[in-house]
């Protein structure tokens, strides 16, 4: 793949790496013909209890290089009969590689796709500083099944082919401080064809779900706690003489607590407060810098030297404050950061400002292979919102091997907001990487 291709698709689909657990009680009923409306009361009262485990691979660890990334998913339903006999309701783990279900409830005893699986193929993903959202499609393609169902009387192990596919997404929304609200809904259908002698037989599948909660979002993870309803429609095909096949339904829904985990990465929706004092801001970042005194470290400090394309000069009615060795400086106008003086501009268009306009205040240093040369270097343009979180990060000049590198980096550092006439607006800027900085 050519550089520029890399870089547009590791720009255009940036993945969040994290995993998910929870724990829940639930309820369900099946049949012939479900009704949502009247099998309320029923999915209100537990019946069982479900386990659920979900993950996302963040692209550089899986053997796709398209920049998307890819989701497994998880759960087990155990429930109790008439006698109090714990049974099993559903299993069912989710992969690129293999697929295993076990669902008596919905006449599946045995179901393991052994040449490819089911997953999900998550091709959008960002943040903006206050809600995280992910967009994907649920696919199975399995070119080699092995199952044992009700399809036919024979109850013998049959080989199958399937394939079907979806549409989902999943969304995180900061509300007030730690709290948020957490939403997803998927619906994908999968056709399946089971051969055996004589006649082959045909299954169409319909999965829906939808959950809601709210969230506490702290550094490295995000607690939930929230209702889930899952709806599966099945339906077979007519056979030539009219006779009927399978159609049922199954429904279940329940309340779960779960806790997802990040990877490497902070919480992508930063706790900044409703109404940033800005002034205070700073104030903060300019104390220790006065005549005669060093700035504090802590801040904007960054190891090693400083960056390239440092600014030629600071113009009339700007003060430059120089960092430290390896600091990043900030440059305060006299209308504050990115001036905010000149001809009236676009708004829509974000406000063009020097690295150095901006005080970089968090994120994750790039870790360079080893070898690489002192003089190597990764050039990408930075497009900030309101609150300093980046909203868009593409290359301009760097090399296929080390961009992802770099732009794994580049998406977890945070900003000090840029101001123009008084007020934080979305600004862009172009951020020279190298192995000294």
């Amino acid at each position: 793949m050519d550089p520029l291709t890399l870089g547009l698709m590791t720009t255009l689909f940036p993945t969040g790496d994290h995993r998910e657990v929870g724990l829940g009680a639930y309820g369900y009923t099946a049949g012939p013909q479900v009704d949502p409306i009247e099998s309320f009361d029923t999915l209100l009262m537990p019946q069982g209890v479900e386990l659920l485990y979900r993950r996302v691979y963040d692209t550089e660890d899986m053997l796709n290089d398209d920049g998307s990334a890819t989701g497994n998913n998880g759960h087990l339903r155990m429930t109790r009969d008439a006698t109090g006999a714990l049974q099993l309701d559903s299993f069912v783990f989710e992969s690129p590689l293999i697929n295993v279900k076990s669902r008596p409830t919905l006449g599946d005893q045995l179901d393991v796709g052994l040449l490819l699986g089911r997953w999900d193929e998550v091709w959008r993903y960002g943040d903006n500083g206050r809600a995280q959202w992910r967009f994907f499609t649920p696919m199975q393609v399995t070119l080699l099944g092995l199952s044992n169902n009700d399809m036919d009387a024979d109850d013998r192990v049959k080989y199958y082919i399937a394939a079907g596919a979806g549409l989902g997404g999943d969304v995180v929304l900061k509300v007030a401080g730690p709290i948020g609200l957490q939403a997803r809904v998927d619906a994908g259908t999968v056709s399946t064809n089971r051969f055996r002698s004589g006649q082959n037989a045909t299954r169409h599948e319909l999965d829906v779900n939808a959950e809601v909660g709210l969230t506490l979002l702290l550094e490295k993870q995000a607690w939930v706690l929230g209702a889930w309803a899952n709806h599966v429609t099945q339906w077979d095909p007519r056979d030539a003489e009219g006779r009927d096949g399978v159609d049922r339904q199954y429904m279940a829904g329940g309340a779960r607590l779960s806790v997802r985990f990040y990877k490497d990465r902070e919480l992508p929706i930063p706790d900044l407060a409703e109404d940033a004092d800005f002034d205070a801001l700073l104030r903060s970042l300019m104390e220790g810098a006065e005549e005669g005194e060093e700035p504090k470290p802590g801040l904007f400090d960054r190891p090693g030297g400083a960056r390239r394309d440092a600014p030629q000069g600071t113009g009339e009615g700007m003060e430059a404050m120089e960092g430290g060795e390896g600091g990043l400086g900030v440059l305060v106008g006299a209308e504050g950061l990115g001036g905010g003086l000149g001809a009236p501009r676009d708004p829509s268009v974000p406000l063009e400002l020097h690295w150095s306009e901006v005080a970089q205040l968090s994120g994750d240093p790039v870790v360079w292979p080893a070898g690489v040369s002192a003089e190597a270097s990764c050039k990408v343009r930075f497009v900030i919102d309101p609150t300093g979180a980046p909203t868009d990060i593409r290359p301009e000049d760097c090399s296929a091997e080390l961009l992802p590198l770099v732009m794994k980096a580049a998406w977890t550092y945070r900003f000090s907001p840029a101001l123009e006439g008084g007020s934080a607006v979305t600004a862009q800027f172009v951020y020279v990487f190298t192995p000294e900085t």
